[in-house]
C-alpha cells in the first residue's frame, strides 16, 4: 500500500542501501535517542525525503542529515515540523567513557 512519501521514497526505505546506512548510524549513536537519552529506534531524516531529493546521497544517507530518536521524540519532532517549531528542548552529549549526559537546552545556554 503506498504511503504519503511516494513510491521512490518507499522503495528507498526498503532498500539494502538504506538498511546498511540505518544500521551503521544506529551503531554510531549506540542506540541512544539524541534528544532524551532513552533507547532510540528510529533513524530520522532532519530534511525529510521527497520524490525530488531521495536520490541525493547528501539528503538520503549522509549522517549529517540523520538523527536517532525514540518513538516519543520522533512523534514530537514530527509534530514540531508540522507546526513550524524546530527548537529541541534537550541536548545529549557523551562523556569520555561513552556515558550519556543530558542537558536541558535552556540551562546549557545559560552557562
Amino acid at each position: 500500500m503506498p504511503t504519503k512519501n511516494g513510491p521512490k521514497v518507499d522503495r528507498f526505505y526498503h532498500s539494502t542501501k538504506w538498511q546498511k546506512c540505518r544500521n551503521a548510524f544506529y551503531a554510531s549513536k549506540k542506540g541512544v535517542c539524541e534528544i532524551c537519552g532513552r533507547a532510540g529506534y528510529i533513524v530520522h531524516h532532519k530534511t525529510p525525503l521527497t520524490e525530488e531529493n531521495v536520490d541525493d546521497p547528501k539528503t538520503s544517507i549522509d549522517f549529517s542529515n540523520l538523527e536517532l530518536l525514540c518513538v516519543d521524540c520522533h512523534n514530537t519532532v514530527h509534530g514540531d515540523i508540522d507546526s513550524g517549531r524546530t527548537e529541541k528542548p534537550t541536548i545529549v552529549e557523551f562523556d569520555r567513557m561513552g556515558n550519556v549526559i543530558i542537558h536541558d537546552k535552556k540551562e546549557k545556554e545559560a552557562k
